[in-house]
């Protein structure tokens, strides 16, 4: 790949990822996905109880409590400090309609920082991902 087009490279990929992402963001309505709500209850739980849910404690219904929780718990914290921001009384939203747009916004920044890492090694040459073409 040439200089010139490696350099638009890294900024039509990740752009074109960010613009889709948005658009899945707000045309998608929430918990369509076939596991979303389960997903989104471990954030909750985080949320409501400060803690880490034990997967044999009675009551716990969902599907997702097995999963590693640094993402549920960055999403807890990143729907905390909406709750309590300016954004944290929109009129019209309820509390957990915002804590769960700020979960996809943070799987959105994960997925342009995944978009933008790969690129940037594959137009550097990194062998550990092959030449580029």
């Amino acid at each position: 790949m040439a200089p010139r087009n490696a350099r638009l490279g890294i900024v039509v990929l990740p752009a074109a990822f960010a613009a889709l992402t948005f658009l899945y963001i707000i045309s998608i309505p929430y918990f369509s996905s076939i596991d979303e709500v389960h997903h989104f209850e471990f954030v909750r739980f985080l949320l409501r109880e400060g803690r880490l849910p034990i997967v044999t404690e009675p009551g716990l219904r969902t599907a997702e409590f097995h999963q590693p929780p640094l993402y549920y718990a960055l999403a807890a914290a990143l729907g905390k400090a909406v709750l309590i921001s300016p954004l944290g009384s929109l009129e019209g939203m309820s509390q957990a309609t915002l804590v769960f747009y700020a979960a996809r916004a943070l799987s959105a920044l994960f997925g342009l920082l995944t978009c933008w890492l790969v690129n940037s090694c594959l137009t550097a040459g990194d062998s550990r991902l092959g030449q580029p073409p």
